[in-house]
C-alpha cells in the first residue's frame, strides 16, 4: 500500500523543522513528506504555486494529509484550496505539533480516512497543563502521607 502523502505548510520554518525533529526521535527522516514555508519573501500566490507543486510531487495515490500552524493563516488558506480542488483526496488540519505528527508518521500506511479519525481523537489529548498534573500528585502524595 502506498504511504498517504503528508505536506506541512507553516510561517518561518516551523514545519520544515517539526519534520526534522520527527525524523531525528524516529531514527529515520520520513517519506513522501513535503513542507512549504511561508515567509516575508514569498507572495500568497507563490506560496499557493509551490503547494501546487509539492503536491503534485509526492505520491499522493493514498490521498494527502496537510497540516498548518494557525486556521486562518496564509498556511491555513492555501491548504484549503488544495482541500477545494481535491475534496476526496485531501485533509486539512490546523494547529501542526509535534506528537500528533510522530503519530501521523508511525501510521501513515493507514488511508486517509482512518489518519483522519485518528488525528481527531489525538487532538484532545495533546496539550498538558503539566503544572497542574504536577498539583495533582503532590496533593495526592499529601494526603496519603497524611493518611500514614
Amino acid at each position: 500500500m502506498a504511504k498517504c502523502a503528508v505536506i506541512l505548510a507553516s510561517h518561518g520554518f516551523m514545519a520544515a523543522e517539526a519534520v526534522n525533529s520527527a525524523g531525528m526521535i524516529l531514527g529515520d527522516q520520513p517519506k513522501n513528506v513535503d513542507v512549504v514555508s511561508v515567509t516575508p519573501d514569498k507572495s500568497y500566490e507563490e506560496c499557493l504555486d509551490e503547494l501546487h507543486q509539492k503536491y503534485e510531487a509526492l505520491d499522493t495515490t493514498n490521498g494527502c494529509l496537510m497540516f498548518t500552524d494557525i486556521y486562518g493563516g496564509t498556511p491555513a488558506n492555501i491548504a484549503s484550496y488544495l482541500s477545494i480542488e481535491h475534496p476526496n483526496d485531501v485533509v486539512v488540519f490546523s494547529g501542526l505539533n509535534l506528537p500528533v505528527l510522530l503519530e501521523i508518521f508511525l501510521d501513515m500506511n493507514s488511508d486517509l480516512k482512518e489518519l483522519e479519525k485518528k488525528i481527531e481523537t489525538l487532538i484532545p489529548t495533546v496539550c498538558v497543563n503539566v503544572s497542574k498534573k504536577i498539583k495533582e500528585r503532590m496533593e495526592e502524595d499529601a494526603d496519603q502521607m497524611c493518611s500514614y
